[in-house]
């Protein structure tokens, strides 16, 4: 039979364990249902008030607000560097 250093059986601590374990898992839901009000945070009362109040729908084109980038020829470097430069300064 196995046993702990301090005489007590490894099975018996299991089948405690265990027992304890199923007894917290089948209170939980009961538990979990005596909270006697909402957890909302939205001050107007939620998804389920008929009186919140509630945006105007507006239709916005999924492309709305791209830039159309076309290739464009090369130019020299250190003009283009100048031009993305912070402040706008050219480099000495």
């Amino acid at each position: 039979m196995l046993s702990n250093a301090h005489g007590v059986r490894l099975p018996a601590i299991r089948a405690a364990v265990r027992s304890r374990l199923c007894l917290f898992a089948c209170l939980l839901p009961v538990l979990s249902n005596c909270a006697t009000r909402s957890l909302s945070l939205d001050p107007a009362g939620g998804p389920s008030d008929p009186a919140a109040p509630v945006p105007e729908l507006v239709y916005r084109s999924v492309s709305a607000g791209t830039t159309d980038y076309q290739p464009v020829g090369p130019a020299p470097w250190r003009d283009v560097n100048d031009r993305v430069a912070p402040g706008g300064r050219r480099a000495p």
